[in-house]
């Protein structure tokens, strides 16, 4: 039995209960990861909303798996999965091989080893104020933040380019569109990457919410907080 500790229950508690309703063995990483979880807590109304709203989510990704949303393995073999990379058929054509011999295919390769980064559970730099983060924010937050959406930002190979998308849960992102920084200059520009990207998300999930949480450690795992740099 999971039991909550002074009414709290936390991530770890999560991922047991997981464990134990469904007949699931806890791999060596997943119980390193409830280990690291332990003293995040959850009150008992949140863990529903957040169990609710992430377990709607992932049955609408098993709906689209492999017809308009494909899971994202890391590129190099005998790398583990610690974070769940889900992207549309527009961000998979984007970071597919083979790329063109030229600038514009490192510009992809580039992003595409970012998004590997991402699975791999390195440590990314965060940020929440969309208008005050530096200039290498690895993820950010658009405006306005109340709509969920966030920006993978690659900028290796300037002027880099931007995919747009939300979390589905704890260590689960959804990359659903992008572009090219440079096509995104105005404030105008970044509304309709914002809109576009809620309108496919609308059309994948159609009205449940994005994951909303009250904190980074929340979102994801092995990041560097630079909302008030």
């Amino acid at each position: 039995m999971v039991a909550a500790q002074n009414g709290m229950f936390t991530l770890g508690h999560i991922t047991m209960f997981y464990a134990m309703t469904s007949g699931a063995k806890l791999s060596r990483e997943a119980s390193a990861v409830v280990s690291r979880l332990s003293t995040f807590r959850l009150t008992p109304k949140r863990l529903l909303t957040y169990m609710s709203i992430t377990d709607q989510i992932r049955a609408k990704v098993r709906e689209h798996q492999g017809v308009s949303l494909f899971e994202i393995p890391p590129s190099l073999e005998g790398e583990g999965i610690i974070r769940e990379l889900i992207v549309s058929e527009e961000v998979l054509r984007a970071i597919s091989p083979p790329w063109p011999p030229h600038r514009e295919g490192e510009r992809h390769a580039s992003f595409r080893a970012l998004l590997d980064a991402f699975v791999q559970n390195e440590e990314i730099s965060v940020s929440e104020t969309p208008f005050s983060k530096p200039w290498d924010t690895g993820i950010a937050r658009v405006h306005p933040v109340s709509d969920e959406i966030w920006d993978i930002r690659s900028f290796e190979m300037p002027p880099g380019m931007r995919c747009f998308g939300a979390f589905g849960g704890y260590n689960l992102f959804i990359a659903l569109t992008w572009n090219y920084r440079e096509a995104i200059e105005t404030a105008e520009d970044w509304e309709y990457e914002t809109n576009r990207c809620k309108e496919v998300w609308s059309s994948l999930f159609g009205q449940i919410e994005r994951f909303r949480g009250e904190q980074l450690d929340e979102y994801l795992s092995s990041f560097l907080d630079l909302s008030a740099n």
